[in-house]
């Protein structure tokens, strides 16, 4: 198999044995989703990953500054055109933040921030965690995050259009021009934790807490109620759902909850199955007929009577 190309961005006072971690997860990433025939290569690397301390903001903007230097010697057009370069925002030319800290100052959260298509480069954004407690964290984030470039790359074609793009994605619906949540995020977040408790040294019960969470509280202390109790109360399909708050945290937690109503159906390898030939299909929908018998619409039907179904049953497709 083709070897990742990987530098490593790392902010202050981030000890080895946090690193370590790290560089782990993204061993294992390697090894779960892009170590497969299928594997389109050319759309994966180079990945630039910046690790950052969650409690020193300084020292973020000191990074970011490393790394733009490092993107303007071996990327000029992707300075050029991206945060870094002269296009990127008044802060970003007068004082550095911009990538690796948000307007208010601090640290900025984990993510994919950069469009591999316009750059040329992944940049991959990980915030540490509070350690020995939060060590899960540092496990599973990039699990999610290293997923999201699997997905990204199952399409080759180097001029498809970001439109075109998210549709295949499933981050666009039909003629909707508005992002939505439900598969790419839902698909990675059970995943990135389905991965991690296959894991030596997992939480004890680590998938099944992490899913009964999900199904019983509000996740995010909103006093809105349970998460599927939020989602039947909007009144809409989880299609609908946008990267917007409350539309986000109920989108990535019921969609992660549909993806494990789907993999108890047909198995997890059925989600690589499905990016696999998805370019091929020409469509999204097109490939999840193909891959999973029946439409997203059908499934989701299915899914939401699955919702109705006592705790004891639902919790039952997890696995131990």
């Amino acid at each position: 198999m083709s070897p990742l190309k990987i530098k490593l961005f790392v902010s202050k006072l981030i000890p080895n044995n946090e690193l370590k971690i790290v560089e782990e997860q993204v061993c294992l990433s390697k090894e779960l989703y892009f170590d497969r025939p299928e594997t389109n290569w050319e759309m994966i690397s180079p990945l630039y990953i910046a690790l950052l301390n969650r409690d020193d903001s300084e020292s973020a903007v000191e990074l970011e500054k490393l790394y733009c230097n490092y993107i303007l010697e071996h990327h000029p057009i992707g300075w050029r055109d991206g945060p870094c370069g002269p296009y990127g925002g008044k802060d970003c030319e007068t004082t550095g933040k911009c990538l690796f800290t948000e307007k208010d100052g601090k640290v900025a959260g984990s993510c994919i921030c950069s469009d591999f298509r316009a750059r040329g480069y992944y940049l991959m954004r990980l915030k540490s965690h509070k350690m020995p407690q939060h060590e899960k964290g540092y496990r599973t984030v990039p699990l999610h995050e290293l997923f999201h470039i699997y997905q990204l790359s199952s399409i080759a074609d180097p001029a498809v259009s970001r439109d075109d793009l998210y549709k295949f994605m499933g981050k666009r619906m039909g003629n909707n021009t508005v992002d939505v949540a439900w598969w790419m995020e839902g698909t990675a977040t059970y995943l990135q934790h389905y991965f991690y408790a296959q894991q030596p040294g997992a939480a004890p019960n680590s998938l099944h807490n992490e899913m009964r969470r999900y199904l019983t509280t509000d996740y995010n202390r909103s006093g809105l109620g349970p998460l599927p109790e939020q989602y039947k109360n909007a009144g809409k399909p989880l299609t609908e759902f946008t990267f917007q708050e409350p539309d986000k945290t109920i989108a990535y937690r019921i969609g992660a909850w549909f993806v494990a109503f789907l993999v108890d159906e047909v198995g997890v390898d059925k989600i690589f199955e499905f990016y696999q030939g998805l370019e091929e299909a020409g469509s999204f929908e097109t490939q999840f007929v193909t891959t999973f018998g029946k439409s997203h619409t059908d499934w989701l039907k299915d899914f939401d009577i699955f919702l109705e179904k006592p705790y004891e049953e639902k919790m039952a497709i997890i696995p131990n």
